[in-house]
């Protein structure tokens, strides 16, 4: 970006627009390294809404939608970009109903907006595979996805049984033909294998599986890898890293050239000239 003008009109703006942009550069890169490995069709959610300050979320919507993401979690995410704002059901709904998961996807069913997908939130008893089969039964061809936003720290009954009967590397082989001997805790690739073929066998082709907890760029190219099927990351936090740090300088001054030592005016063909009179 370059400024023209006289130095005083603008000067007590540096530290406001350089924050800005670090910022929103910060999200939109590490958003495009995401959406630069995934495979085409593949959805990202921005779900960050409670990791940093509310007032941040504009620009941190806007940045991620830059770098490719599909969707963010708030209105006021999306607020800029008048992106779409989704979301699941909360794991506090699903404890407003005695931890009854698939009563509370029938509630949300019956008082939201017909045009709201319907994603139920699977991980509540640690059991992903047979809440995903009890929301499908029970919504049918109107449940959208399921998410499965298991603990980093415990293992899914269905990996613990798996591993219990010493079958982790069995399925591994069977599913990506490499022969990793453990499960994982969290949402781990054999359980989103699990999840799939447990829906398909019983005809819920059309569910998809929205996967959350911890995922980042690393983590994400596991995943992409072997080809687990994934439809949809949400991704917080990760997206958060890094250091992008922006400089101002005064490079030319009356059309002549004036800068400190290792500073100097860089020209970049990209540029558009925007008039802010």
């Amino acid at each position: 970006m370059t400024l023209e003008g006289p130095y005083n009109y603008f000067a007590a703006l540096e530290s406001l627009y350089l924050g800005l942009l670090a910022r929103a550069t910060r999200a939109a890169t590490n958003a495009r390294e995401i959406r630069e490995i995934v495979r085409p069709g593949t959805q990202l959610i921005f779900m960050a809404d409670r990791y940093d300050h509310y007032a941040a979320q504009e620009l941190d919507g806007h940045g991620v939608m830059v770098g490719g993401f599909n969707a963010v979690c708030t209105e006021s995410m999306a607020y800029i970009d008048q992106a779409p704002a989704l979301g699941t059901i909360s794991h506090s709904l699903i404890a407003c109903y005695g931890g009854d998961s698939v009563e509370a996807l029938k509630a949300f069913d019956r008082y939201v907006d017909p045009s709201v997908n319907r994603i139920a939130l699977v991980d509540f008893t640690n059991d992903c595979v047979a809440d995903s089969l009890r929301s499908a039964r029970a919504l049918g061809k109107k449940l959208w996805g399921v998410r499965l936003d298991t603990s980093e720290n415990m293992f899914d009954e269905t990996i613990r049984k798996l591993v219990a009967d010493g079958r982790v590397t069995e399925e591994y082989q069977r599913h990506a033909g490499i022969g990793i001997g453990y499960g994982g805790t969290g949402v781990n690739p054999l359980l989103v294998w699990k999840v799939r073929e447990a829906l398909d066998a019983e005809g819920f082709q059309h569910v998809k599986i929205v996967v959350s907890g911890g995922f980042d760029v690393e983590r994400i190219r596991i995943f992409e890898k072997y080809n687990v099927p994934v439809d949809v990351y949400g991704i917080g936090s990760s997206l958060y890293h890094g250091r992008f740090d922006y400089t101002a300088d005064v490079v030319k001054v009356n059309g002549q050239p004036m800068a400190k030592a290792g500073r100097q005016y860089n020209h970049n063909s990209r540029l558009r000239e925007v008039s802010l009179r």
